[in-house]
């Protein structure tokens, strides 16, 4: 799916695992229950996020089978959201949410950036990281999710290029702004690699 934006106030962030409470175990994350890390996670967002902003989530929303508490927690977040769907994400029970503006497997993103060299920033986001996305070698951007900052420590060489793990649990537990994806972006290097 391609989107073109007419303004940068744009949010990322992905897997939230609401509802899952062997995720506060597997990440370290400092919540003591699944209850205030809900909470925590739907206070942050909406700390940040305004209610005409536009938020691209990469995935992986709640383990709440039911839906139900899902349903409740989807209505108090913030924004226009674009949903790419994760690995523990089912299409169907996603679009009965009737939450999100978009939902698909990835998003090429373009949003006006008059310091880009084309005035206009390329972004590739899907849920899983990937070694090569259209246009990476004019210096688009691939955001993603899943690794939950894993590879980030795996595989430090990968980020050196122009990717970023947008998984909460590496920031802070908050969505994160266009301004800040660049500002980390602006330290790394294209890395020419193959480009058909």
């Amino acid at each position: 799916m391609r989107i073109k934006l007419d303004h940068q106030n744009v949010w990322f962030t992905s897997d939230y695992h609401f509802c899952h409470a062997n995720v506060i175990k597997y990440d370290g994350r400092p919540f003591k229950d699944v209850e205030e890390m809900n909470e925590s996670l739907i206070e942050n967002w909406n700390h940040y996020i305004a209610a005409n902003d536009v938020v691209f989530y990469l995935g992986d929303l709640s383990f709440d089978r039911s839906g139900k508490q899902t349903q409740e927690i989807v209505k108090r977040l913030n924004g226009k959201i674009h949903y790419i769907l994760g690995n523990h994400d089912d299409e169907k029970d996603i679009r009965k949410l009737n939450r999100f503006e978009t939902i698909s497997d990835y998003i090429n993103l373009s949003v006006p950036d008059e310091d880009s060299p084309r005035k206009r920033q390329g972004i590739m986001m899907m849920h899983y990281p990937i070694l090569s996305w259209d246009k990476a070698h004019h210096g688009d951007w691939h955001l993603h999710g899943h690794c939950h900052q894993s590879l980030v420590k795996q595989n430090p060489e990968y980020y050196k290029r122009k990717v970023l793990d947008m998984g909460c649990n590496g920031w802070d537990y908050c969505p994160i702004h266009y301004t800040d994806v660049k500002q980390n972006m602006l330290s790394k290097e294209v890395e020419q690699v193959d480009h058909h």
